[in-house]
């Protein structure tokens, strides 16, 4: 249940864009008045055709997707959203969740994947993730912006090698630095890892947040597996009727 009084929304929560996009009445109001609560920028569309037309005019941070709509599917307006902006976040939301479906949204440019029903806890924290990490994309842009105007270096981490090898592994961090992936550097001891890891931070859309390295090796294995790769737990609500607050169907 949510609280009756909430927090006052800060300012940078305000300024997250959202669009809930969703053939499902009672679900899209129910989202977009979870979302407003939480003090975002939120606008709600019943219809794809409407939405594509609303995407070409305006600017959205975060877009909540129904994968199966009845009249344009969610695999042709993500594009569609993503060649509007680029750094849009579009959760596909879905009713029939399968593998298929959310690796297919993922690699068409999908930043999460969200089954129903869920919960309105749900909803926020997925929400908030990707509302965080657009915030911290635009501080990164803003500091070099910055440092352009300075006439400083932004490129804080150089990192010189001429082998094929080498220039093909820079070229592939230049890659995925600005991306929100997941990566995985593996190599002999000293051959550069960390060196590496800075070079895509400080590349990246968080290269204005800190750098933090872990030593894993002198962590316990229970506690570094909890620390670092245990799930999020949140109630799944099956029936908004149930409990106010919930966004579900």
């Amino acid at each position: 249940m949510r609280p009756d009084y909430p927090p006052a929304p800060s300012p940078s929560t305000a300024s997250i864009r959202i669009l809930i996009v969703d053939d499902e009445e009672t679900l899209r109001e129910s989202c977009a008045s979870v979302l407003a609560d939480d003090g975002y920028d939120v606008a709600s569309i019943g219809e794809a055709r409407e939405a594509q037309n609303l995407l070409r005019h305006r600017v959205f941070d975060v877009l909540l997707l129904d994968w199966y709509m009845s009249d344009i599917p969610g695999c042709e307006l993500l594009p569609l959203a993503l060649a509007a902006n680029p750094a849009t976040r579009v959760i596909a939301v879905t009713g029939k969740p399968t593998l298929a479906s959310s690796l297919e949204a993922l690699r068409i440019g999908a930043w999460a994947y969200l089954p129903k029903p869920f919960s309105a806890v749900q909803l926020g924290i997925l929400v908030g993730q990707a509302a965080h990490a657009t915030l911290t994309a635009r501080e990164s842009l803003q500091r070099s912006q910055q440092l352009e105007q300075a006439g400083e270096n932004s490129d804080k981490i150089r990192i010189l090698g001429l082998a094929p090898a080498f220039r093909g592994a820079i070229s592939r961090a230049r890659k995925v630095a600005p991306t929100d992936a997941s990566v995985l550097l593996t190599g002999e001891s000293g051959a550069g890892k960390e060196l590496f890891a800075q070079f895509i931070h400080h590349h990246s859309r968080r290269a204005s947040r800190p750098f933090l390295a872990v030593n894993c090796a002198a962590l316990p294995e229970p506690l570094l597996e909890s620390e670092m790769f245990a799930p999020r737990r949140c109630p799944n609500i099956s029936d908004s009727s149930k409990r106010p607050g919930s966004a579900a169907a």
